[in-house]
């Protein structure tokens, strides 16, 4: 599932003309602490709750540009660059847009959570690993025969295209809680592991990513 799938549309992004009293307004209605900011149509960035109480409320965004944060995700890019981006960013929306910047809509990390629990099934035991292929080296039967080489099952996977660099990214789920056998055989075999989520820290730990985004979230 990739960024497009989950988009939400029902906001009205400001622009750099606007004043701070109008991202107020708008925050404190829908109980965001971000706002997006754009300049006809092109995101600019996200304005901070924090940053519009620091500043008179008649202060043009435009005078505050060079302190939005620019978050983002392409509406192209897989739901686990979304969380990625969530974890690391910690913003309360995070925007979405097209390949020339464009302004597309936002997500919500609930959302996004949920979508992403119930595609790898995170609450049961498992692990997830992602891996970075060469469409000419792609073959989901070498991979499978990889994690069975281990006494391991694949329960879901997923494939995006990265158009960017010309690549595959293959998402697994193994019912294995610990990756390390499995990420030792992938790279006798050359394949670039792009992230991991397991028990055993060997890469990333993303499952305490995952716990601290979910505490995060119930703040």
């Amino acid at each position: 599932m990739i960024a497009q799938d989950l988009i939400q549309l029902d906001i009205i992004p400001l622009n750099t003309s606007d004043t701070v009293a109008s991202a107020l307004q708008k925050m404190e209605e829908l109980g965001f602490v971000h706002w997006p900011i754009v300049e006809e149509g092109l995101y600019e960035g996200l304005l901070s709750e924090d940053l519009a109480l620091d500043n008179d409320e008649n202060t043009i965004i435009e005078n505050l540009r060079h302190q939005l944060i620019h978050s983002s995700v392409k509406s192209d890019r897989h739901l686990t660059d979304a969380m990625r981006k969530y974890g690391e960013e910690r913003v309360s929306i995070l925007p979405v847009v097209n390949s020339d910047n464009h302004f597309l809509g936002y997500l919500l990390p609930q959302d996004i959570l949920r979508s992403f629990g119930q595609t790898f099934g995170l609450q049961a035991p498992g692990s997830v690993l992602v891996l970075e292929v060469n469409p000419y080296d792609y073959a989901m039967s070498q991979i499978a025969q990889i994690v069975e080489s281990n006494d391991a099952k694949i329960l879901t996977s997923y494939i995006e295209a990265d158009s960017d660099r010309q690549k595959y990214i293959v998402t697994i789920r193994v019912n294995y809680t610990d990756l390390s056998a499995i990420i030792a055989s992938f790279r006798r075999y050359d394949y670039t592991i792009v992230d991991a989520w397991h028990e055993n820290r060997y890469e990333r730990d993303l499952k305490q990513k995952f716990d601290q985004f979910m505490n995060y979230l119930n703040m």
